[in-house]
Formats: C-alpha cells, sequence, structure tokens
C-alpha cells in the first residue's frame, strides 16, 4: 500500500495531503494526527496490558510510521 507515492514510511505531511483530498481541514488532520501520535507513544504500555512478549511489542512497533516528519 502505498499514500500518496510513499509505501515505505509516509510522514505527516503525506497524511496531511490526503486528508486534503478527501476534504479534511488541515487543521482537523492535524489534530487527528496528533491523537494518534499520542496513543503510539503509549504503545508499550498497551503491549505490557495486553501481555505481549517485548520480541511481539518490538516487531509491532517497528511497523509504525513515523508521523514526525
Amino acid at each position: 500500500m502505498t499514500i500518496l507515492g510513499e509505501g515505505k514510511n509516509p510522514g505527516r505531511e503525506h497524511m496531511l495531503q490526503l486528508a486534503r483530498k478527501a476534504g479534511i481541514s488541515k487543521r482537523e488532520a492535524g489534530s487527528i494526527i496528533d491523537e494518534v501520535l499520542a496513543a503510539v507513544r503509549r504503545w508499550k504500555k498497551f503491549a505490557d496490558r495486553a501481555h505481549l512478549s517485548s520480541a511481539s511489542a518490538r516487531q509491532i512497533e517497528a511497523s509504525f510510521p513515523d508521523l514526525t516528519k
């Protein structure tokens, strides 16, 4: 899957462009992205609560796109 031509590591700008194409304002899209980032930053807590092994948690975490760029 690609997002606006970026398949490996779509970033914030890709998501904002996609949102614009979908008719979502930049402000709303930015807010949604920030909400997702806040949840992703708490990933380790979620993984611990789900009793995932450290190796599984790291493997899943490695697949998260970098939405800070």
